[in-house]
């Protein structure tokens, strides 16, 4: 990967979702997508969280502005206390914050309320390029010998970008809750220069979601809590159903069903043991399931 003259930046390959969880329930910093951590809590303040939505507001500090050993002047690193950066191939090279998030299914709306912003007015950041090392083929390549494509010459990112200074993304499941990750860029390029937004709030709202959970196991919840920042929004981030709609036929009624599952919930320290009677008695015919398939 690059080094520009005057920068030592360093790229880090993309956390896989396996290490990402594992990181974060160690209290690790490190989350989402390449180059972004775990912030610094003085930088956001969750104000409120109900069932219908969730308001952060941020403040961040005032940004550092670097120079870079190359022929344009207007180009900058620009770096902001407790955050990393975003590392897109193509695109501008911006701060970023990431927070993991619980989110309910459906359609959310959003709203930006800036208190204060400032414009860095003829100031750009470096268009980040990501160029690996290329082995040779064919003829030309000789034992260990590797070509490194040449560096492109450092220039500024002048376009819009990006659109909105945050985003929504959603990384997977944690047993039945979805997990989400807001990212948010506090400084955005304009074709007049890059814009600080200093103090703003964010509103998600969840409109026509049903009523929370009144519980959940407390082995998950304690994890959840571990990985989320607004804790106590868990029980909105069920994704399935966990029981069966009360006009619906009961889901071992049939206990030759050999499309019945049972859901084993473990939420407390200990030795469990299942036995084929317990099976039997939960709807589940185990002389009807091939030993192959477990």
């Amino acid at each position: 990967m690059d080094h520009y003259p005057g920068v030592k930046l360093r790229l880090f390959f993309k956390i896989t979702p396996i290490f990402l969880a594992v990181l974060l329930l160690g209290g690790s910093i490190a989350f989402g997508r390449s180059g972004e951590s775990q912030p610094e809590k003085q930088t956001y303040q969750i104000i409120s969280q109900t069932d219908r939505e969730l308001v952060i507001r941020f403040n961040f500090p005032d940004p550092v502005l670097q120079d870079l050993d190359v022929a344009a002047v207007n180009i900058k690193l620009f770096q902001i206390q407790g955050l990393s950066f975003n590392y897109r191939d193509g695109k501008p090279l911006l701060p970023v914050l990431s927070l993991p998030l619980t989110l309910p299914e459906g359609p959310i709306s959003t709203r930006i309320t800036v208190k204060e912003s400032q414009l860095f007015r003829g100031q750009y950041p470096l268009n980040f390029h990501d160029q690996p090392n290329t082995p040779l083929t064919g003829k030309e390549r000789e034992p260990r010998e590797v070509r490194r494509k040449d560096s492109p010459k450092p220039t500024a990112y002048t376009r819009t970008y990006p659109q909105q200074i945050f985003e929504l993304e959603e990384l997977g499941l944690f047993r039945d809750y979805k997990i989400s990750s807001l990212r948010i860029f506090p400084l955005q390029v304009t074709a007049a220069g890059v814009k600080f937004f200093k103090s703003f709030t964010l509103t998600l709202r969840f409109p026509g979601q049903p009523p929370r959970l009144s519980s959940m196991p407390a082995g998950e919840s304690k994890i959840l809590e571990k990985l989320v920042a607004n804790k106590a929004q868990l029980g909105l981030a069920v994704r399935r159903q966990l029981s069966p709609p009360p006009d619906s036929p009961p889901l071992f009624s049939n206990p030759r069903n050999t499309e019945s599952r049972v859901r084993l919930i473990v939420d407390q320290a200990g030795i469990y043991q299942i036995t084929g009677d317990d099976l039997f008695a939960a709807g589940i015919d185990i002389s009807t399931i091939p030993p192959s398939s477990l």
